[in-house]
């Protein structure tokens, strides 16, 4: 059993790795909007919920621990506060290099306290308590990753552009193997986790690896400001994991789905998820977009009147 138990482990762990690599070199090839709407679809957690799938006695414990996912990822969206609020703040005679390691020790710090926080303050809730705890952090990351995107959309007028903003290079081959390893090892440590307690198992699932290594390449590569305007779309990115941790606890514990066919339904749903997203942002970056030329329109006419 032991034994059957260390192979589950390694296999999420290595499944995980090459999750984490693929999924960034699909992004990369695909480019523009489809490489957008993968970028946001579920990755890492597809291996750490069927780790934990098997790994668990009953599939009431799976069930609970994907309704603690949400809470999970409402912590990494503190993670990702730090990346958006924390630079600007810093002094200016800090060097670059200084400030992207206080960035990176300051999220990583908050994610910790914030992730043992819900992790003892939702040890005795029950399943169906668990489950709306699940559904009101769902709300609460839509809320936050809406008020974050168009707050900083409204005041920049601008949206992310995958082709501009982005370097242009390809993601080095270190920066893919630190994700690989970050990716493993989190589900690892995850899977080993649902032998413990399945509230810990949900909440560090959703350790930001993939996050991390992202907001430190654009940092590198871009500089700050970049990083902190993508915050909003990653936070809304993450509802696509909700999305795949909800409804995969249901199809397993509810339904009696297969576990691989649970994860592939579950899968879908959170595709779908990301593809009205993308079309949501796209939307609005073309709404910001005609606002933008009606306001430079309006001006050249009031520049007009003035010299007349």
């Amino acid at each position: 059993m032991e034994d059957t138990f260390i192979l589950s482990v390694l296999g999420a762990c290595i499944f995980a790795a090459v999750v984490a690599v693929c999924a960034t070199y699909g992004v990369e090839r695909m480019g523009g909007l489809l490489g957008g709407i993968f970028e946001t679809t579920p990755t890492t957690i597809i291996p750490a919920a069927i780790g934990i799938a098997r790994s668990v006695s009953d599939t009431k414990e799976l069930s609970k621990a994907m309704s603690s996912v949400p809470v999970g990822l409402l912590v990494t969206s503190t993670f990702l506060m730090v990346w958006k609020y924390l630079p600007p703040r810093l002094d200016e005679r800090i060097s670059s290099n200084k400030g992207l390691a206080i960035t990176i020790s300051a999220s990583l710090i908050t994610w910790l306290i914030f992730a043992l926080f819900s992790v003892f303050s939702l040890q005795d809730v029950s399943q169906d308590r668990m489950l709306v705890v699940g559904y009101c952090s769902v709300a609460a990351l839509l809320l936050i990753g809406f008020s974050a995107t168009f707050y900083t959309f409204e005041r920049n007028h601008a949206l992310p552009n995958p082709k501009t903003d982005m370097p242009e290079e390809k993601t080095p081959v270190k920066t893919l193997i630190v994700r690989g390893c970050f990716a493993g090892v989190a589900t690892a440590v995850t899977v080993l986790l649902s032998k413990v307690n399945e509230v810990a198992a949900g909440v560090f699932s959703t350790f930001p690896s993939i996050f991390l290594t992202t907001m430190v390449s654009l940092w590198l590569s871009k500089g700050a400001k970049l990083g902190m305007s993508a915050v909003g779309p990653m936070t809304l990115g993450c509802v696509s994991v909700c999305v795949f941790a909800l409804t995969f606890g249901y199809f397993v514990d509810s339904l009696g789905l297969n576990v691989w066919m649970a994860a592939l339904a579950s899968y879908v749903a959170g595709l779908l998820y990301s593809t009205l997203l993308a079309s949501v942002m796209w939307a609005s970056k073309k709404h910001l977009s005609h606002a933008d030329s009606d306001e430079l329109l309006l001006n050249e006419d009031m520049e007009v009147e003035v010299l007349n």
